[in-house]
Order: C-alpha cells, then sequence, then structure tokens
C-alpha cells in the first residue's frame, strides 16, 4: 500500500455496491444530481469483481461542451505530465449518511465506506468493460464505466455498522479540506490535513490487521 498516493473519491451511499433491484435488495442515496434524478449511478457496481478486478466509478461532472471532466493525476504525483494512469494509489472510497428519521443520536456526515489498496486511477473515464445498467428512462442498457481499477484482493468494502471514520469538509474546516468535488487529493502541506492522511492510513492499517 503506498500512502504517499492517496486519492478520496466521494460517491452515492449504498450498502453493497453490487447493483439495484432486481439484482440486489440495495438502494442509492446522497449521489447528487444524477442519482437524485435518475435514481442511479455508475458507482452502483464499485463493489463487484469482474473477472477479479474492481472497477470504480466517481462522479467528476461535465464541461460545458458535454465531455465528461478528468481526474487531475497530477495532483497525485506532481511529475505525472501526460501520462494518462497513475498506478499503486491508496483511493479512499466515501459517501454521505444522513437520517432519514432526524434522530440526533444517529451519526450523520461524509464517512470512509471502502478502499481500493495498489488501484490504477485514470485521468479519463473508461468504458472497455463489459458491465451495464438497465435504465428505466431508456430501452436499452446503458454502459457502466469506471475510473479506478484495482485486483479484487485489493479492495475493502465496510460493513455499514464500521463506517465510522468521518471526512471533515472544507465548510466547516477551511481551505484544503473536501469540498463541492466528489474528487479530494488531501494533498495540502498543512499539519492538519496532513495529520489527517496519517490518521486515515493508520485506520485503515489497522481495520485490515484485525481482518487478517
Amino acid at each position: 500500500m503506498n500512502s504517499n498516493r492517496l486519492l478520496f473519491l466521494n460517491i452515492g451511499w449504498m450498502k453493497h455496491y453490487k447493483g439495484l433491484p432486481p439484482e440486489s435488495d440495495d438502494s442509492i442515496v446522497h449521489g447528487g444530481k444524477h442519482v437524485d434524478k435518475k435514481g442511479w449511478g455508475h458507482e452502483i457496481y464499485n463493489f463487484l469483481p469482474v473477472n477479479r478486478k474492481m472497477y470504480g466509478f466517481v462522479e467528476t461532472g461535465y464541461k460545458k461542451n458535454g465531455d465528461r471532466k478528468s481526474i487531475n493525476i497530477t495532483r497525485i504525483k506532481p511529475d505525472i505530465k501526460k501520462e494518462d494512469k497513475i498506478d499503486n494509489v491508496l483511493v479512499i472510497w466515501t459517501a454521505k449518511k444522513k437520517s432519514k428519521y432526524n434522530d440526533p443520536l444517529e451519526k450523520k456526515g461524509c464517512f470512509v465506506i471502502g478502499w481500493y489498496k495498489n488501484a490504477t486511477v485514470y485521468r479519463y473515464y473508461q468504458n472497455d468493460i463489459n458491465r451495464c445498467y438497465q435504465n428505466k428512462d431508456k430501452p436499452y442498457p446503458e454502459k457502466c464505466g469506471y475510473f479506478v481499477k484495482a485486483k479484487e484482493e485489493d479492495f475493502r468494502l465496510l460493513p455499514l455498522e464500521h463506517r465510522d471514520k468521518k471526512i471533515y469538509n472544507a465548510r466547516r474546516k477551511g481551505a484544503g479540506w473536501m469540498g463541492r468535488s466528489n474528487i479530494w487529493y488531501a494533498n495540502s502541506h498543512t499539519p492538519d490535513i496532513q495529520g489527517y492522511r496519517e490518521a486515515v492510513i493508520k485506520y485503515i492499517e489497522d481495520y485490515e490487521s484485525k481482518c487478517n
């Protein structure tokens, strides 16, 4: 696990990320405008292995010309210039949880929900995987692409009861923390963010050691 190459990606909240009904009994919430409007997002398959590989999607948004925005992999490793991908990245998946019942005792906010170790992060959206979702608004299945790829043995999805590592946002903590974008590079050299990076890495290492 390369702790020097770190990336946080925020997605919709699900239990298993292995599809939606009738494929599973799961649902997706708090995934942004696309999920709110369509009822699904490409991340619904982020923890479903395909041929012993993991394929992870994050909604990057779109440019004015309609092209999907890219991931700035240079911010993960500054000497990456023209390359279209970067290897050996610790990708930490996060999602927002909100109480349906306004229970003041229930934890709410953005939490770590899983990770890919030793992952490859692509600058541009990839669609070379044969994985589709039958969107009810279209007469044909829609292909689900990805930005991140990893080996099956290098992923971890946390059970709901263990999703307790909180991610703080810029509105609460200030510049350099996670903002409105679903992509957070956490590459500020301020002591608080560097300390948080180390705390998250230790959290992952401790969790992995308990499971092994």
